[in-house]
């Protein structure tokens, strides 16, 4: 009888040590990726730090603190930078999807029709190539996407659409083999 008792506290043991390794929290250490934000909550968020000064001049930092890990893309209008929204990306270890950001998503861009674009990003990344894609502005689901431009880094360079309401996206191929995003401008060209 001893050895049935035994073989049975052994049994128990193990059933114990395998239902507490399967419940047991990950140590501090283990690496586990966040919870991935909404597509609605990819965009610029701003920072309450105060702001820096240097020699009495207040210092403006070069780019908002993010929800998103994609670099941040600027739409460049002569002298004018408009942040554009992220949509799906993959930038390195962090991936995010989102359909189409459709206009009522982006804040509305005055731009004459014909007018020179650029599209530049942040420190954070560099254009290996890009792909300019329009749709009207009432085309909420990108039925009838058409290409505009497309070509290879630094900066993305092309045309504003003709005369009308639109959604600008502007696919970029990151350097060093980061990944790719897609980002998001309403036009109103005139």
């Amino acid at each position: 009888m001893n050895s049935s008792r035994a073989v049975h506290s052994v049994v128990v043991l193990a059933i114990g040590v395998a239902v507490g390794a399967c419940t047991a929290a990950a140590p501090p250490s283990a690496s586990t990726s966040p919870p991935s934000p909404s597509p609605s909550a990819i965009e610029a968020v701003a920072t309450p730090a105060p702001t820096p000064t240097v020699a009495g001049e207040s210092v403006v930092p070069a780019t908002p603190a993010a929800v998103s890990n994609a670099p941040f893309a600027f739409l460049v209008i002569g002298a004018d930078r408009h942040t554009g929204k992220v949509g799906g990306f993959t930038f390195g270890r962090y991936s995010e999807s989102a359909p189409w950001l459709p206009a009522t998503a982006l804040d509305s861009i005055n731009v004459a029709s014909g007018a020179e674009l650029r599209v530049e990003l942040d420190e954070r990344g560099t254009i290996d190539g890009w792909a300019a894609r329009i749709a009207t502005a009432a085309d909420v689901t990108a039925d009838a996407v058409v290409g505009l431009a497309e070509g290879r880094g630094p900066a993305a360079a092309f045309d504003a659409p003709s005369a009308g309401d639109w959604v600008v996206s502007v696919t970029i191929t990151y350097g060093g083999g980061l990944g790719s995003g897609a980002y998001f401008w309403h036009l109103v060209a005139k």
